[in-house]
């Protein structure tokens, strides 16, 4: 995986990191640079520790000898995970070795993308506001 981080701010763009990264993306695939979001919500909201599955009748938040049985996971309680979630991205699909031609090919890419920033604003600004919202979990 290839990370990039969009920091709209620094562009003097009055856009969320979020809003911006997923027109970003939009605009990128459409290029052809196979770029999308690696992980869609902390790790510690995965259900096998919400639902505190653990390793097995629920150890470790079960066991005699824990001390995790009150602990809960929220997402605000990770707030420099859902700033990550918000701006960063992935180049994903490539494998090394990787070609000076593909390396230049997306360059051009992602320089078209922000030689046209009016677009990316624009498409940016018709995109919902998104708060990151727990996953629902079924059967539960």
């Amino acid at each position: 995986l290839y990370p990039v981080r969009f920091t709209p701010q620094d562009l003097d763009v009055n856009l969320s990191p979020r809003k911006f990264r997923i027109a970003m993306e939009e605009i990128l695939n459409a290029e052809g640079v196979p770029i999308r979001q690696w992980q869609r919500m902390p790790t510690p909201l995965d259900n096998r520790f919400r639902l505190k599955h653990g390793y097995g009748k629920g150890c470790p938040w079960s066991c005699p000898h824990a001390s995790a049985k009150g602990v809960e996971y929220r997402a605000q309680d990770y707030p420099e995970t859902l700033k990550v979630l918000d701006d960063y991205s992935t180049i994903s699909g490539i494998w090394p070795p990787n070609g000076l031609e593909l390396m230049e090919y997306y360059i051009a890419a992602f320089e078209k993308a922000f030689e046209n920033l009016d677009a990316v604003i624009e498409l940016a600004s018709k995109i919902e506001d998104q708060k990151f919202k727990v996953p629902v979990i079924y059967g539960v």
